[in-house]
């Protein structure tokens, strides 16, 4: 006797529809809650080994993933682009109902591989990459606000040091944001603030620094007076960018803590150019890289798979599906870009230099690096290997 439950999962309820043999039994909805899984629970304790198949819907049927895990139900999470083929030819009317009673009925006809548990770190450590993309996301929106303003108190001011990414950059922003902030002052004076805002400056660079300051609040020609609220706007937004640019640097020790006992870690962080922090990134996007079947599995998961459209003698050029993770993409293309650059032998520097010899493109010569990244990572992570060049470039 074969069971499987079909679920269809809402906002706040699912509809639950039980199959045995191909033959439908039963159809009984619940509240996505404490009491409503159970009495899923109930009804699935009544049969041994029950199939359970639903579509993923967001972070609708993380709670139903949650109970299914905590009592080690063994189901089968779709990803939605697999179920829309796989139920589209068979909708005639769209409810609910009918998708679950389509889901647990077609699960007699595919062959749907299991879902792979996830561990609690790797969900923390998503959850935790998608708030670092955020503040970057915000940080990026903060100093754009910031350079605006500035146009009309000193725009000078953004010419004093090359890396615009820095604390001691923004705390330079929020002290100067006027020149009449810095010809009120004695040169000694500019100096005394940039020594208290910098850790590991020299004195004869902050003494360089503070007169080119004073020289360039001489020069420019503000819109507006110190006394403007747009002075104050740019105070508070730089003041933003400071407190943006720690939390950013505390969510990677945090991740990194929480990834400390997991041998991926130091791993991913044995290639060449990749450090603590797009290590911990990568763990975060890609998961336990043990679920995929594949390398090939894992380049569709992140949306780097090549898709070939030929008809006749019509042949379009090949593209990526960009169907899966864009926040991995991203930190996949920061990592490539970071090898490239990097002094240490790597074959992953080795492959893009060559590709991008004999291509103009700059943007496929990244895909195919990518590509080979993220085979070189799923191959030393499954095998517990670290980075070995020498091995590398042999294969």
């Amino acid at each position: 006797m074969r069971v499987v439950f079909g679920i269809d999962v809402s906002k706040a309820s699912s509809e639950v529809a039980v199959v045995i043999d191909m033959k439908r039994i039963k159809l009984f909805e619940i509240e996505n809650n404490r009491p409503g899984f159970n009495l899923l629970g109930q009804e699935l304790s009544a049969f041994e080994n029950p199939e359970i198949i639903f579509e993923a819907t967001g972070v609708y049927s993380n709670r139903l993933c949650r109970f299914l895990n905590d009592n080690n139900y063994v189901y089968t999470c779709l990803n939605p682009l697999e179920a829309k083929k796989q139920l589209d030819s068979l909708r005639k009317r769209k409810t609910d109902a009918n998708d679950a009673w389509r889901l647990a009925e077609t699960q007699f006809r595919f062959s749907r591989p299991t879902s792979h548990a996830v561990s609690p770190i790797y969900s923390e450590l998503l959850i935790l990459s998608r708030h670092y993309d955020q503040i970057s996301c915000d940080l990026v929106k903060c100093k754009n606000r910031i350079h605006r303003s500035l146009q009309n108190t000193f725009p000078e001011i953004e010419m004093v040091v090359d890396k615009k990414d820095t604390t001691f950059y923004w705390n330079i922003i929020e002290l100067f944001a006027h020149p009449d902030l810095v010809t009120s002052l004695t040169l000694n004076e500019v100096f005394l603030k940039l020594q208290q805002i910098s850790t590991h400056h020299a004195k004869s660079w902050l003494l360089k620094k503070a007169k080119y300051i004073q020289d360039l609040a001489g020069i420019t020609y503000p819109v507006c007076d110190v006394t403007s609220s747009e002075v104050n706007q740019i105070q508070y937004l730089a003041d933003q960018a400071v407190q943006l640019i720690k939390r950013k640097d505390m969510l990677i020790k945090r991740m990194a803590k929480l990834a400390e006992n997991y041998p991926d870690l130091e791993i991913i962080k044995s290639i060449p150019g990749i450090g603590e922090k797009t290590a911990v990134l990568l763990m975060g996007e890609l998961g336990d890289l043990h679920r995929f079947k594949g390398s090939s599995k894992l380049n569709a998961f992140v949306g780097i798979d090549i898709r070939h459209y030929q008809s006749g003698d019509s042949v379009a050029p090949d593209r990526i599906s960009k169907l899966g993770n864009a926040h991995a993409r991203k930190v996949l293309y920061q990592s490539v870009m970071s090898i490239a650059s990097v002094k240490s032998p790597c074959h992953i520097k080795d492959f893009y230099k060559h590709k991008k010899q004999s291509s103009s493109s700059t943007k496929k010569t990244a895909i195919a690096t990518m590509q080979r990244l993220l085979r070189t990572i799923y191959h030393l992570v499954l095998n517990n290997q670290m980075y070995s060049y020498e091995i590398a470039k042999g294969r």
